[in-house]
């Protein structure tokens, strides 16, 4: 509370701790003699108004009848107020302890605690807000303010109030400054490793606690990676709290990564069984129905998810598996539908981030102009690590070698340490731009830091279902200009067979063309035909006017 150890428990600091302890009143006692007697008084006052519930007197003539006549007050004073009253039903739990010098800061921190995962990001981050408004010196309220927004795609303001609370550390208790040196590791200097390392200390210190589970099993693991180890701590965090949704969503999505759908299944209807909320389990059910390749299952997910917080989501990975099918028009129309929802919940840079995926999409297909205008766009409304990163790769691969050699400089100076940036991003864009200049051996240099780590999320992917295996795919473009189609097809064949890391992304689409030019170039007739076959049968409802389409019917034909 930022009181001296010396503080006395005045009744406006004895509401105040009534307030964070989750009492319903206090009661303040007096004495005073009056002549030869004694005068007692009681009176119970409500936390949070200061209403006086009821209040006892009573007089008595010697010392000696003080303590019986306390008794007898306690007992009148207490048919008063009754054994339950529902005005104090709302304080029947403590607020968290935390430091903050004010009640009002830790109520607006406490109903941010509680509606995580359950209210929507907006109304989390609006409750994290007003109690860093209220007490700009609350370290973990701006922990957790830069921890909502980094989850949810606002990178630039995440780093901005997780750099904030690392400033006001030395102000936290022991429990609070592992939670932030573990943010500010996940989220301004992007070294997860370091902040798996604080995490799994926090951990070790508290093992009780949610957090240290929760948020190591979200991006801290998947970014590099360690999807079993996700699913350890998604495990724990369960144990620890099974009404938070974090601790299912997180175990569903990384078997989901490792192509184990009936144990994302599983782990889905565990929380159903369990009646926890969660605004996101209808994205994951969509995910899981895509997967498993139940298009009903999708509509209805599509469906429930209208004028809900998972909407805009929703609609965007509807919008990333039509442009997967070759439905580009109509997975355009679906995609500004999602920008558009994120900018009305002024969630910009996520909005930047959807707004990327069709420049991304419209490059693999070719379509320079829209590509690079969309890209345009994107960075028109941010330049965080995610949206530079895919307008890059969309701009390099349409051949605007200039821009995107602009920003991956900029890249390279914003996040020296940044895991995401160093295993994929800058290994991506680094070997396409090598390719685009007709310079393979070099591009393939340039590509080899990402194979150590080659199957990890990028932050791309984790929030807006796209990027996975982007190096995968630039190798095995330049392995064909090459003259190594063997190679070549090894690449290709990454990409289509773990479904559940690429997801709806159109890449899969694309990587299965690339895949039977592949096994053409290296003499594989037989498997050619069936590779074409695979894609077109993907494409079989593709819109008729998109060049890759009348590409790949024209190269399969001369294979029959």
């Amino acid at each position: 509370m930022g009181q001296p150890a010396g503080a006395k428990l005045t009744p406006a600091i004895a509401r105040d701790i009534c307030g964070r302890m989750g009492g319903g009143a206090i009661l303040e006692g007096s004495i005073a003699s009056l002549g030869a007697q004694y005068v007692l008084g009681v009176r119970a006052t409500e936390c949070r108004s200061g209403d006086v519930l009821g209040e006892e007197q009573e007089q008595v003539a010697r010392m000696e009848d003080v303590l019986n006549a306390l008794s007898g007050i306690a007992s009148r004073l207490r048919v008063r107020l009754g054994e339950s009253l529902s005005t104090l039903d709302e304080h029947n739990r403590p607020l968290p302890d935390v430091s903050t010098s004010s009640l009002e800061a830790l109520k607006a921190y406490s109903a941010g605690l509680q509606g995580q995962g359950t209210q929507g990001r907006l109304a989390t981050i609006e409750l994290f807000k007003r109690a860093v408004e209220i007490d700009d010196g609350f370290a973990v309220a701006h922990a957790r303010l830069g921890t909502s927004y980094s989850t949810g795609g606002e990178l630039v303001l995440g780093a901005r109030h997780t750099t904030r609370a690392f400033e006001l550390r030395e102000r936290a208790t022991d429990d609070e400054k592992f939670f932030i040196t573990a943010t500010y590791h996940r989220q301004v200097t992007g070294n997860l490793e370091q902040a798996l390392q604080a995490f799994d200390l926090w951990a070790q210190t508290y093992p009780r606690t949610f957090d240290s589970y929760g948020l190591a099993s979200g991006f801290v693991t998947k970014g590099q990676g360690r999807y079993e180890g996700c699913i350890e701590r998604a495990g724990k965090a369960q144990a620890a709290d099974p009404r938070s949704p974090f601790g299912y969503l997180n175990a569903a999505a990384c078997y989901m990564y490792l192509d184990r759908l009936d144990d994302a299944a599983e782990a889905l209807q565990r929380a159903a069984d369990r009646k926890v909320p969660g605004t996101e389990f209808t994205v994951w059910h969509v995910h899981l129905a895509f997967l498993r390749g139940d298009d009903a299952a999708v509509e209805r997910g599509v469906a429930r998810a209208q004028g809900n917080a998972s909407e805009a989501d929703v609609t965007h990975l509807k919008a990333l598996a039509l442009a997967r099918s070759g439905q580009i028009e109509r997975a355009g129309s679906l995609s500004r539908r999602a920008v558009d929802l994120h900018e009305k919940a002024r969630l910009r840079e996520r909005a930047a981030v959807f707004q990327t995926a069709p420049a991304v999409w419209h490059a693999l297909l070719g379509n320079v102009a829209e590509a690079r205008r969309t890209a345009a766009l994107a960075l028109d409304m941010s330049t965080g690590r995610d949206v530079s990163y895919a307008a890059a790769f969309a701009l390099a691969l349409t051949g605007d070698l200039s821009r995107s050699q602009a920003i991956l400089k900029d890249l390279e100076a914003r996040f020296p340490q940044d895991t995401t940036v160093n295993i994929s991003y800058l290994p991506a864009l680094r070997g396409l731009i090598a390719l685009q200049q007709g310079k393979p051996a070099e591009a393939l240099q340039k590509l080899e830091p990402a194979l150590s780590n080659e199957f990890a999320l990028p932050g791309t992917a984790f929030v807006a279902s796209f990027g996975s295996l982007y190096p995968a795919y630039v190798r095995g473009q330049t392995y064909l200009a090459a003259k190594r189609p063997a190679d070549a097809a090894v690449e290709f064949r990454k990409i289509v067979s773990r479904r559940g890391l690429v997801m709806e992304d159109p890449v899969g689409a694309v990587a299965r063309l690339q895949l039977a030019r592949a096994l053409a170039a290296s003499g594989d007739t037989a498997g050619a035909r069936a590779a074409y076959q695979d894609f077109l049968t993907l494409w079989k409802q593709a819109d008729t006017d998109v060049p890759l389409l009348k590409q790949a019917q024209t190269e399969a034909a001369k294979l029959r």
